[in-house]
């Protein structure tokens, strides 16, 4: 489980641990107490939406924690915790990545923690301090972080416009699933996606399964393309940038949710996961503008027949499915 989150089922401190043989075999022998441990701790790591709002007594709790656990790690170094801590922003401004360790190991005797000031230039046997001093090192390690401008790394280019060149100027996108003005493109978590709460694989299904949906409507109906409808896109985005303010998310800090700026618009969905996850259980077809290969919408229909009429199965799947039906034909009354 991610660490700092679902503490009550974590090891001592909220740090990682190892399932015994015992839970494991009955783990795997008790499906239902499976289930049921799956889903507190799911439960745990996605209720209080309102840790997310400004000013709300669950965001004052978990600053407070914060700020306790994170003096606590740091074993009281206060040239440490005051660069560290940070004293303009909740909880939740940036994604809380809370590591096993991390802290801890800024308090190692061979560990240096250069609170102030760059390291302004990069030398034949390591770099200068601060203070210009230069100091040895067998390697370098530029951790920056990663590229979250959801800029495709190649050209994708439809009806003559491309889409690195719109998510530049303008990255917002449909419910984190589509792009404007890109026919048949599909992503997970896209601009406006759920980044914000929770864990990332229930999220992933989602949009696997939301995809797929499109894609046997597409192959149903004989579609050419369907493109989500830039007004929407864009009424969307102004609902949520509206209810993003009222979050942590808007609070100053420098966050990737912000395009790794301080004051960038709020790239997440306006709501919870399981609000998202009922958004998502069904596309909402009405959004896209849909062209079919045929310049009739219902082509389709072809000679009047289901593929059930003729392959020789059960034609009254209506009346509820029977066993091995298929297979039999005659039934005496």
């Amino acid at each position: 489980m991610t660490a700092g989150f679902a503490q009550k089922y974590a090891g001592d401190n909220g740090r990682n641990f190892e399932y015994s043989e015992e839970q494991k075999k009955r783990f795997r022998e008790d499906p239902e107490y499976y289930l049921k441990y799956r889903k507190s701790v799911e439960v745990e790591m996605v209720k209080g939406f309102y840790v997310f709002h400004k000013n709300t007594p669950d965001s004052m709790a978990a600053l407070k924690f914060a700020h306790t656990e994170m003096r606590n790690r740091l074993n009281g170094q206060k040239r440490l915790a005051d660069a560290l801590i940070p004293k303009t922003f909740p909880v939740g401004c940036k994604r809380p990545t809370p590591g096993n360790g991390y802290l801890e190991a800024l308090l190692e005797d061979n560990v240096h923690v250069y609170c102030e000031g760059g390291l302004s230039q990069v030398t034949e046997k390591g770099f200068l301090d601060p203070e210009g001093v230069e100091q040895e090192v067998d390697v370098i390690i530029c951790a920056t972080g990663f590229d979250t401008s959801w800029v495709p790394r190649f050209p994708i280019i439809a009806n003559d416009v491309n889409l690195q060149d719109l998510y530049s100027s303008k990255p917002i996108g449909y419910l984190g699933v589509g792009a404007p003005r890109m026919p048949n493109y599909f992503t997970f978590y896209g601009p406006y996606g759920p980044l914000g709460q929770g864990s990332a694989m229930p999220m992933i299904e989602l949009f696997a399964s939301y995809i797929m949906k499109a894609i046997q409507k597409i192959q149903f109906e004989d579609i050419k393309s369907i493109t989500p409808k830039t007004e929407i896109i864009d009424q969307y985005a102004e609902h949520t940038d509206l209810f993003n303010r009222r979050t942590v998310y808007d609070a100053p800090c420098r966050s990737w949710f912000k395009g790794g700026t301080y004051d960038g618009r709020i790239m997440l969905h306006p709501g919870t996961r399981l609000q998202y996850m009922e958004l998502l259980s069904s596309p909402r077809y009405e959004d896209y503008d849909i062209k079919y290969r045929n310049g009739n919408a219902w082509y389709w229909l072809g000679n009047g027949f289901s593929m059930r009429d003729l392959d020789g199965r059960d034609l009254t799947p209506y009346l509820g499915l029977v066993d091995n039906l298929d297979e039999q034909r005659d039934y005496d009354v």
